[in-house]
């Protein structure tokens, strides 16, 4: 089964002599066994695969009156070989020099396998093409994304930027972590940048024309979220390096077809560069696109998310802005539901990292008035398959009263000639997610890694979403927050610097098929149980499954399952309801140990978390997936009292196995027990 269609048709895949058996088998159902029977479904018919859902009809009204040729995809089906695209090649070329004047002028293969071409074609001859060329799986105008930067003409005067202070006896800038930025591309030889951008930049064959965009986005990057007062008094620390990939056909769009080459590229140039930033979206949400390219969307959402499972990488995309002066049908901050505002891009998978954005600076004619709020503009949740998104947010600015921006309103970003300047949008929220998931990728790395190891992306993103903190949002917003902001902001200085009050713990592993069951024993002291007024430990475990646009109601092919118990053969213990998905890879769960405590009595000091996953769906048809499955777990022990919580660090760390809990397990050789995030204070 190749995909779905709205009205439930399932588009198939098969030899015309396999169409033949199944054929023929049906006609003899009737003398085969119950039990044979059983094994059969009921198909109305087979039936080629109509004309409209291989071509917009819209999209040739609009192009059939044109004498110009048209910019042109012709997407081959999934499953052809080799042999069978170098026979449809030809007859498209044959048919094109009958037509005269269209031509095929690039040629591609997605990250799934499946072959494309690209040309200049006329409306007869795309026509001529979807009729008679059933091995076409569709033909539509190049999919492009857009970056939100605005013109640079008639904003308020840009600021002079203070020396970095990075000190070249102390600090290595080849040290920093890296996040590779695919984006418009960054300014060469930039005044303040240039020591930070690692290598040279990579550009994708089709790249044309280089926007501001990136620049700014870049800066986020390096500096991260500054103040004006930072910058004036030369207080800017750079903590992170980027690496630049240039993607972008036109200023200000992004060739989406560019995205997965150049992501393999990278990682092959650049396999320590493990974060990638996408700082662009659609204009169109996927519910109002046609049903042509909203299928090419998810097949292109599929092939991201199916690459990060691959490659083990963070991917983190902005959830996109509103049009500029596009006024919602209900007032802010009540249109949760507006069409207009729905998730649009193409990048909102499972595995994606989906920032938002929240006002963190107040303006006199501002929309949003009070911080912490949703910025207007931000696109709004749920993503694929009803799932929780936005994951993340970070400060990305405000608009006015008509939606559009005004001087001051936005977040401090630096432009091409290296001074700051105010922007809103989303594509300015996303990277400093990015740069904090490079940093705790970067921090793990070098502290908690033996030889041979490696933090997991997954391990990253349980830390994140353990550690990231909403901002406080009065009852009037928490609808919409909850929908645009996920878990709120992170920050990776958690890590060197935790909190006393409680005891955060990571772990890593690999669970290697379905019927795998993998127990990690979890240090629960009795000491600390008996003295904490309301124990409570919250587990987040997450996963990055492979996906199949075929199944877009569940989209995850994986589910991971996990219990909590006091020793191998006592019940688990039951968390506190809130909300969940039945197929996102996240689960965050918070248990009331004070209960267990009275119910079950005391056990030992260690306690066990089983995880093993189940196969909820087929994968994908066109590709090979190994059956191990990475998860990452983070876990924090904490006393839920209004009083003064009693501290589980020096609890924990009197323990003997705290000695041993300082590394995270390698693929080959997997540790049981998570690493302790250590406190100074006692």
């Amino acid at each position: 089964m190749i995909d779905v269609t709205d009205d439930g048709r399932a588009i198939v895949h098969a030899s015309a002599e396999r169409i033949e058996v199944l054929l023929q088998r049906t006609e003899t159902l009737n003398q085969l066994s119950i039990r044979d029977r059983t094994r059969w479904a009921t198909l109305k018919r087979f039936e080629q695969i109509p004309i409209e859902l291989r071509i917009d009809g819209r999209w040739l009204v609009e192009i059939e009156s044109s004498k110009e040729l048209v910019d042109t995809v012709i997407e081959l089906q999934p499953l052809l070989t080799r042999v069978e695209i170098e026979d449809v090649l030809r007859g498209l070329t044959s048919t094109l020099a009958a037509e005269g004047g269209s031509l095929l002028t690039g040629t591609g293969q997605d990250y799934s396998g499946r072959s494309w071409f690209r040309g200049k074609l006329s409306p007869k001859a795309i026509q001529q093409i979807a009729n008679e060329f059933f091995s076409v799986q569709s033909i539509h105008d190049p999919l492009y994304s857009v970056v939100a930067a605005r013109q640079r003409s008639g904003q308020g005067p840009a600021q002079p930027t203070g020396e970095p202070r990075f000190d070249p006896d102390r600090d290595s800038i080849n040290d920093l972590p890296t996040v590779a930025l695919l984006d418009t591309g960054v300014a060469p030889n930039h005044p303040r940048l240039s020591p930070y951008q690692r290598g040279t930049p990579l550009i994708s064959p089709n790249a044309t024309g280089r926007g501001a965009h990136a620049t700014y986005v870049a800066s986020r990057i390096v500096f991260g979220d500054v103040t004006w007062n930072e910058i004036q008094g030369e207080h800017l620390v750079p903590r992170c390096q980027f690496l630049s990939a240039k993607v972008s056909e036109y200023p200000d769009r992004i060739n989406d077809k560019s995205i997965l080459p150049m992501l393999e590229t990278l990682r092959a140039a650049y396999p320590d560069v493990r974060v990638y930033n996408l700082s662009f979206s659609n204009r169109v949400s996927l519910a109002d696109t046609g049903e042509v390219k909203r299928r090419e969307y998810m097949q292109l959402t599929r092939d991201l998310d199916n690459f990060i499972f691959a490659n083990d990488v963070v991917v983190v995309a902005s959830s996109g802005n509103s049009v500029p002066g596009m006024q919602p049908s209900t007032a802010y901050p009540d249109h949760i539901d507006d069409p207009g505002w729905k998730m649009n891009s193409w990048v909102a998978g499972f595995n994606v990292l989906v920032c938002g954005a929240f006002v963190n600076a107040l303006h006199v004619d501002g929309l949003v008035t009070e911080t912490g709020w949703p910025s207007p503009f931000t696109r709004i949740g749920p993503g694929i398959a009803e799932s929780p998104k936005p994951d993340f947010s970070a400060p990305g600015g405000n608009w006015d009263s008509t939606f559009n921006f005004r001087h001051g309103m936005g977040v401090l970003a630096m432009n091409p000639e290296g001074m700051w300047e105010d922007q809103s949008g989303t594509s300015l929220a996303a990277p400093i997610v990015a740069r904090e998931s490079a940093k705790v990728l970067h921090y793990l790395s070098r502290n908690s890694c033996p030889m041979g190891s490696r933090p997991f992306a997954v391990t990253v993103r349980a830390f994140l979403t353990l550690t990231a903190v909403r901002p406080d949002n009065h009852e009037r917003v928490k609808r919409l927050g909850d929908r645009t902001l996920g878990y709120g902001a992170i920050d990776a200085n958690r890590l060197a610097r935790p909190r006393p009050e409680s005891v955060a713990m990571v772990w890593q592993g690999e669970i290697n098929g379905p019927k795998d069951l993998v127990r990690v024993n979890v240090p629960i002291p009795r000491a600390w149980l008996t003295q904490s007024e309301n124990p409570r430990i919250r587990v987040v475990v997450c996963w990055d499954p492979p996906v199949n646009n075929a199944i877009s109601g569940v989209w995850a092919c994986r589910k991971v399952s996990i219990t909590l118990r006091p020793e191998p053969d006592t019940k688990a213990v039951h968390p506190q309801r809130g909300p969940s998905h039945p197929s996102n890879p996240v689960i965050d769960r918070t248990y009331r140990l004070d209960k267990v405590r009275h119910e079950l009595g005391f056990h030992g000091d260690m306690w066990l978390i089983d995880l093993f996953y189940n196969e909820i769906a087929e994968y994908f048809s066109g590709m090979d997936f190994t059956p191990s499955q990475r998860v990452g777990v983070a876990l924090e022990l904490f006393d839920d009292t209004t009083g003064t919580p009693t501290s589980p660090q020096s609890f924990i760390q009197s323990l003997p196995i705290a000695a041993t809990m300082t590394h995270l397990s390698s693929v080959r050789s997997p540790v049981r027990q998570p690493v302790i995030v250590r406190s100074t204070a006692q």
